[in-house]
């Protein structure tokens, strides 16, 4: 589909995760590093205490079973090069002609990164919600950079009766992270979507 839509996308990519439900049974798929979040009442924890259950994994390099397939392909795992090292976190990069510097191990585009073991193969999860599963977020790694699971899951449990004020608010919080971690000259993608479960 990619490929024949005419837009270049040898170097340029993108990351998702959706959420579907069906009864009581959750599908999440994701590729890249958008992640799927539910908030699961605890047992036994007290009144209206939430947990973070991450519903997906972000397909980085650095793991495992994703560093063994680029490697298998060919492809490395590594850092960028900077003047005194490397910098930054672990990126897939084609042995060569050294080109890539990709920092998701899946993606959908970055054609370029295939011969690397870069794939748009979806990781899927299903899941049974009950009484105690409240509640799921959906958001970019914009969101997850600058702000854990079980964070987003508190400020969303704050604002359960306004799912739309609890996502902008998960927003603003990722959009702080990157202002301070970056003086303001860089932020990610930001995206986040609280979804009330209604079980």
């Amino acid at each position: 589909l990619i490929r024949n839509s005419g837009i270049d996308c040898r170097e340029s990519g993108s990351c998702a995760v959706t959420c579907s439900r069906h009864g009581d049974i959750l599908t999440v798929a994701n590729v890249g590093d958008s992640r799927c979040v539910m908030a699961r009442e605890v047992e036994g924890g007290g009144a209206g205490r939430l947990s973070a259950v991450d519903l997906s994994i972000d397909h980085k390099p650095r793991r495992n079973d994703e560093m063994a397939r680029i490697q298998r392909m060919n492809g490395v795992v590594e850092p960028a090069r900077g003047m005194h090292g490397f910098v930054g976190p672990p990126r897939v990069w084609k042995r060569f002609p050294r080109t890539g510097g990709l920092a998701v191990s899946r993606a959908f585009g970055d054609t370029n990164l295939t011969t690397a073991g870069v794939i748009a193969e979806p990781e899927i999860r299903t899941e049974r919600i009950g009484p105690r599963d409240k509640f799921v977020i959906l958001a970019s790694d914009g969101v997850w950079d600058h702000v854990s699971s079980q964070e987003a899951v508190d400020i969303a449990a704050a604002h359960q009766d306004n799912p739309r004020r609890a996502s902008e608010i998960i927003a603003a919080k990722a959009s702080e992270g990157w202002k301070r971690a970056m003086n303001g000259g860089y932020r990610d993608d930001i995206t986040a979507v609280v979804v009330p479960l209604n079980y």
